[in-house]
Formats: C-alpha cells, sequence, structure tokens
C-alpha cells in the first residue's frame, strides 16, 4: 500500500481516541433513568386512552368527545362519553358501564346528546340512545332490528336520520326443543364481505326517519343501493345524503349525491353538476382508482372506502327513492 495511504489509516486511532476524550462525561442526572420512569410492557397496553370525535356544543361552551379503551377482564373494547367545557377547567363523563358509546351528536338546542351504543346487551345491538347535558340515565331511542350506524339530528330537534342495514328475512329454527339452527349465509353479491362487519347479504343500508318524543320509525329510503351520511339542510326541508350508482354498486365504487324531502315514499332527485364542471366521479382519478379496487380483496380496505367517498359527487338525473 502506498505511505500516503498507509499514514491516515495510522493516525485513525489516535485521531478516535482524542475524539473521544473531548467528549464530556454526562452528568449522574443523565447517566441514570429519570425517577419512577421505565420501559412498557405489554400490561401497560390496557392503561392508554384514544380520545376520538370531538363535538362543539351549539353555544361554543363544551366539547363532548369519546374516551376508548379496553377491558381486559371482558375482552373487549370499552367506550364512553365525556363533556370538557371549553376553557378546559372541567370535564365530565357522561356514559358508564359495559358497551361502546361512540358517535355524539348535539340537539340543536344543546340540552342533550344522541348517540349510538349497545350499552353491553349486545342482543339488541347498537342502538341511538339520548342523554342530557346536565348528566343522568339514557334514554334509549331506537328498537331497530338491525345496528344502527349513524345519526345525524333534524334542525327543529324533533327527528333524527338514522343510517342502518334493512332487517333480513327470518328462518325458522332446527325445532325440537333444541337452539334454533342459524340461518345458512346467502351470498349474492359481488362486495361479499366486509372487515368488522363479517359476510354481507342482500341487505342494503338504508336511511329510517326516527320521531324522538316517540321512537317511531319509517323508512326513507329502499332498494339495492347504500345510502349513507345524511346531512339536513338548514331548513329542515331536504336531506342530502351519498348513495351508489349504477348497474352494480358493488363493482364500481360509484357514488353521487341525492337530496330528497324527509319523507316516506319521497322521490329522491341529484342536484345538477356546476355548469362547465365535470363531477369528481368522472374524473380520470376515480377511474383509476375504481379500476385499481375493484377485486374483492382490495373492495373493503379503508384506503378503497376513502377513495370512494372522495370520489362521490352530484350527477344530473333523479330516480324513485
Amino acid at each position: 500500500m502506498p505511505p500516503a495511504l498507509r499514514r491516515p489509516i495510522r493516525l485513525l486511532p489516535a485521531l478516535l481516541c482524542t475524539a473521544l476524550a473531548a467528549v464530556p462525561e454526562p452528568a449522574p442526572a443523565a447517566a441514570e433513568a429519570a425517577p419512577g420512569r421505565r420501559p412498557i410492557t405489554l400490561d401497560d397496553l390496557s392503561r392508554f386512552r384514544e380520545v376520538d370525535d370531538p363535538r362543539l356544543s351549539p353555544d361554543g361552551g363544551w366539547v363532548a368527545y369519546v374516551v376508548a379503551s379496553h377491558d381486559v377482564e371482558a375482552d373487549r373494547p370499552v367506550s364512553h362519553l365525556w363533556l370538557a367545557s371549553w376553557d378546559g377547567a372541567t370535564s365530565v363523563q357522561l356514559t358508564s358501564g359495559a358497551g361502546e358509546a361512540r358517535r355524539p351528536r348535539w340537539s340543536p338546542d344543546g340540552k342533550s346528546l344522541a348517540f349510538l351504543s349497545d350499552r353491553g346487551d349486545e342482543a339488541a345491538g347498537t342502538q341511538a340512545w339520548l342523554v342530557p347535558r346536565a348528566g343522568g340515565e339514557p334514554r334509549r331511542l331506537t328498537s331497530a332490528p338491525t345496528d344502527v350506524e349513524d345519526l345525524a339530528w333534524s334542525p327543529d330537534g324533533a327527528r333524527l336520520v338514522v343510517v342502518r342495514r334493512e332487517a333480513g328475512s327470518a328462518t325458522a329454527g332446527a325445532g325440537g326443543g333444541k337452539e334454533p339452527a342459524p340461518p345458512p349465509i346467502v351470498i349474492d353479491r359481488y362486495y361479499f364481505k366486509e372487515d368488522e362487519t363479517g359476510y354481507l347479504t342482500a341487505a342494503r343500508r338504508h336511511l329510517f326517519l326516527v320521531d324522538v318524543a316517540t321512537g317511531r320509525e319509517a323508512a326513507l329510503t329502499r332498494g339495492e343501493r347504500e345510502d349513507l351520511n345524511p346531512a339536513w339542510s338548514p331548513d329542515g326541508s331536504s336531506l342530502a345524503f351519498v348513495s351508489q350508482v349504477g348497474a352494480d354498486g358493488d363493482r364500481t365504487l360509484a357514488w353521487e349525491v341525492f337530496v330528497m324531502e324527509p319523507r316516506p315514499g319521497a322521490a329522491r332527485a341529484a342536484p345538477p353538476a356546476s355548469p362547465g364542471v365535470r363531477t369528481a366521479g368522472s374524473s380520470p382519478s376515480c377511474r383509476a382508482a375504481r379500476r385499481g379496487c375493484s377485486t374483492t380483496r382490495r373492495h373493503g380496505s379503508p384506503r378503497c372506502r376513502r377513495r370512494a367517498g372522495r370520489c362521490a359527487s352530484s350527477r344530473p338525473g333523479s330516480t324513485a327513492g
């Protein structure tokens, strides 16, 4: 090796020793772990609390939110509603007990909160409930045969629109005094399975109108298309929502915005697109997204569902509700 190359190699150990000698010795406080601190363990996971879905009250004085955790003994998730004053000085837990409480939605007058929960009763399923802002025992608003998945207040506070699946057809049990046999799963759609939900039958999700005082329910939409994300107009005279379009919405992931009056039997209409503006659902990026998510394995992924939501827009035309 040429001398010019050997000299730097011989000098390297000396340079390293010099550099190490120049590093100051760590202070005792930094060299040792801070008192009370330790590495995280598996048992600590159940102590984590997740805060989600903050909702500001109509008067701006309170924030409702969800605090979720995991019940180790029951091996199931648990979540409750909390209130915090806007200045952060006061925090109040509104719900307790088993089960999950989620999707808090303020009433227009700000005196109560509607939310979704099974209240620990898996047989009853997830229903809509009402709890006063001042606290107290929640009141059950719905007794739907399937889980309620979403809800929205009417501007006058007298009604709720909820989203749930249609009830499936009843099947006979095994008889003979034994436990009834579970009904067979009949699959006749392209999009047949969903994470956390499981196998999907022909029952689609639709909009239902609920009277807050009596709990009476009336179907607003029906058919073989899914209807989601309802939103009331400010005067309460109409509802906007997204719905599947096309011959088979399961295959295309095509969603459009529709508007209808909040009464059973009302026709749905798609608002016209702005002049000269192409709807988002027909853009090249959305068409490419639908092609990329067209397989059964990818169809139910969160990424594909988010893309479908972003590509939902309006299209001229109307159809029956």
